[in-house]
């Protein structure tokens, strides 16, 4: 018996063996690629983070790697200025009046024109298009190398042929009719802020109807305990409560699962969730002003993170953020051959519900801030806003 099983051992090593140097070598396989026909004369090759990398002459560089949200604002309105709109743009329309939800389904829609980066290993036409569009990427390994680069290149890519196309269209321009932003969040309103984020906002809108769907779900099933008489209707119904201390959790880290499952790096994915939800903090509370006047980011895009509310409830849904992106930080990576590690649906929606049903009770904001930095309380406010994750991984908050 003992020599059977140790033959099979020796045949699985040796299986494993055969299978890893399959994977390594699909991985540094080199695609021939085609001949420059007469049609791509008008592209250039420019420096983008370190690679040299393909776009159409004259293609704005305000558009490739915006390095801050407000100089990107400031950009998107000198493409909707008459006096210095591109020949391409379409009429110097008014890019605040596009409607954030045809301008993300508009770059969903383009980007199935671009190569799929979403798993390993790549199609062949996707890696010889990367290769073609970043010469330095000669095989699938030197792609995962650069995930982060490839992936920001091509959602400039992506975003800014869709503006250009909105930009033409009248149909982009929105409706009179409010949409209603306990489906869309804030995307209804703040195109300029979809624009920024780019494609993955889809995501993060999908993680935020899955998190609350799921919080009913939970609570109502007696998961979570409640003040409320079952079955509550909404999630927002148990505000203060373990429940919502589940909900913020829940959608940062489905938020952040569902971008890297659509091909968006791990950093990336943790930046932007950061980016949405401390921004929700901001206007969340002043909904109606921000909604009514449609201003909010395009007269003062500093807003985004500085208008976050300095007060408990801010705080617990901050922290609450924060630990939903650490889990997936701390939980989410490349294994052997390229194969991704990372937690199920069920297996996060289970640790934070955990988390929820432990999570502490706290009367004052500042004594949240010093989880952070005891010793300076204000500087645990900053950190709530602008780390994309911690760390540590700590408890859940909830006030009372």
């Amino acid at each position: 018996m003992k020599k059977n099983w140790n033959c099979c051992g020796l045949m699985a090593i040796i299986l494993a063996f055969v299978l890893g140097s399959c994977k390594d070598n699909e991985l540094t396989k080199e695609i021939p690629l085609p001949q420059t026909s007469e049609s791509e004369v008008g592209y250039e090759l420019v420096d983008y983070q370190g690679l040299k990398v393909t776009v159409p002459k004259g293609f704005p560089k305000e558009a490739l790697n915006p390095t801050s949200f407000p100089k990107y604002v400031d950009y998107l309105k000198n493409i909707g200025s008459v006096a210095n709109r591109r020949v391409d743009a379409g009429g110097g329309a008014d890019v605040s009046k596009i409607d954030a939800g045809y301008l993300i389904n508009l770059m969903l829609e383009t980007k199935k024109t671009y190569p799929d980066i979403s798993k390993s290993p790549l199609k062949d036409k996707d890696l010889r298009q990367i290769m073609k569009d970043i010469p330095s990427i000669r095989n699938e390994q030197d792609m995962w190398k650069n995930n982060d680069i490839v992936f920001d290149y091509y959602s400039d890519l992506i975003r800014e042929e869709a503006l250009r196309k909105a930009l033409k269209d009248p149909k982009a321009v929105k409706s009179n009719g409010r949409t209603d932003d306990a489906i869309l969040l804030f995307a209804g309103t703040f195109v300029v802020y979809v624009a920024w984020v780019g494609w993955p906002y889809a995501w993060m809108l999908q993680a935020q109807n899955d998190a609350d769907y799921r919080v009913v779900q939970d609570i109502s099933g007696g998961l979570i305990p409640t003040s409320k008489p079952l079955p509550i209707a909404a999630a927002k119904d148990v505000d203060g409560e373990k429940g919502n201390a589940y909900r913020h959790s829940l959608w940062n880290a489905l938020g952040v699962k569902y971008m890297i499952d659509a091909g968006v790096s791990k950093n990336r994915a943790l930046e932007r969730m950061r980016d949405v939800a401390t921004t929700y903090e901001a206007i969340q509370n002043q909904w109606q002003l921000f909604g009514a006047t449609n201003q909010f980011f395009w007269n003062d895009p500093q807003q985004a993170f500085g208008a976050v509310p300095d007060n408990l409830n801010s705080a617990m849904d901050l922290n609450n953020n924060l630990v939903g992106r650490t889990y997936m930080q701390a939980n989410t990576s490349w294994g052997i051959w390229q194969i991704r590690s990372m937690p199920s649906y069920s297996q996060i929606c289970d640790e934070m519900k955990n988390k929820a049903n432990s999570s502490t009770n706290y009367t004052s904001r500042d004594d949240i801030w010093r989880i952070y930095d005891s010793g300076t309380p204000t500087n645990g406010f900053q950190q709530l806003k602008w780390w994309a994750y911690d760390d540590n991984y700590r408890s859940l908050v909830r006030v009372l």
